[in-house]
C-alpha cells in the first residue's frame, strides 16, 4: 500500500529482522522513511529497487503479536525524496530523507482541479461516508490547501500500489491533482456501472 501525508494507519510487521529493525529504530526516537519497492517480489531490495519518493512516518504505538511480529500505529508526516542509501548493521538500510518540495504549477488549474476533486469525492470514494476519517471530511468541506486535499483523498481511494505511487511521486501539484481527478472519475464510473448491474 502507498501511504500519503496526513494518514494514520495500522501496519503489521512480520517477525524477524523487520521487528528487530523497528525496535532499534524506536530506541533512536527518529522518524521512519517508508518507500515502495518497485518489484514487491524481491527478497532483499537494494537502493536501486525502490522509488525515489516516499514518506516520513512517526510510530505512535506498537503492540507485540503472539507470532513475534508487531502491529504499529503510524502517522504519515510528510512526502520525502530519498538519497544516499547505505547498508546499516541494525536497521538493514538507511537513507537521507529530504523534504519533497511541491511545485504548484498553474494556480488556476490547481484550484479548478481541487474543486472537481471535492465534487467527485462523494461518488468516487469507497465505503460508508460515516467511516471516513474526520480529516477527510474537513478537507472536503473547507477550502484547504490543495496538496493536503489531494493527499487525503488519494489515501482513501484504495488505489493499487503503482497508481498510488504515481500520485505520491508527482511533485508538480497541478499534474498530481490531474491524475487524482482522472482516477476519481474512473472510480465514479465503476461505481455507477456496479449499481446499474446490481
Amino acid at each position: 500500500a502507498v501511504y500519503f501525508p496526513g494518514m494514520i494507519v495500522t501496519v503489521t510487521i512480520p517477525p524477524g529482522p523487520p521487528v528487530m529493525a523497528l525496535d532499534a529504530h524506536l530506541d533512536t526516537h527518529l522518524d521512519l522513511v517508508r518507500v515502495l519497492v518497485q518489484d514487491p517480489g524481491l527478497g532483499n531490495p537494494g537502493p536501486k529497487d525502490v522509488h525515489g519518493v516516499g514518506v516520513l512516518a512517526r510510530v505512535l504505538r506498537t503492540l507485540a503479536l503472539p507470532d513475534g511480529g508487531l502491529r504499529a500505529l503510524i502517522e504519515v508526516v510528510d512526502r520525502v525524496t530519498v538519497r544516499d542509501f547505505a547498508e546499516h548493521a541494525t536497521f538493514g538500510a538507511a537513507c537521507t530523507p529530504l523534504r519533497a518540495v511541491t511545485q504548484p504549477g498553474d494556480l488556476r488549474k490547481v484550484q479548478a482541479l481541487a474543486q472537481r476533486a471535492r465534487e467527485l469525492a462523494p461518488q468516487a470514494l469507497p465505503g460508508n461516508p460515516q467511516d471516513r476519517p474526520p480529516e477527510l471530511d474537513r478537507a472536503l468541506t473547507f477550502p484547504e490547501a490543495p496538496d493536503r486535499l489531494c493527499d487525503h483523498i488519494a489515501g482513501q481511494l484504495g488505489l493499487p500500489a503503482p497508481e498510488g505511487q504515481e500520485i505520491l511521486g508527482e511533485l508538480h501539484l497541478d499534474a498530481r491533482l490531474e491524475r487524482l481527478v482522472w482516477f476519481m472519475e474512473r472510480a465514479r464510473e465503476y461505481s455507477t456501472l456496479s449499481q446499474r448491474i446490481a
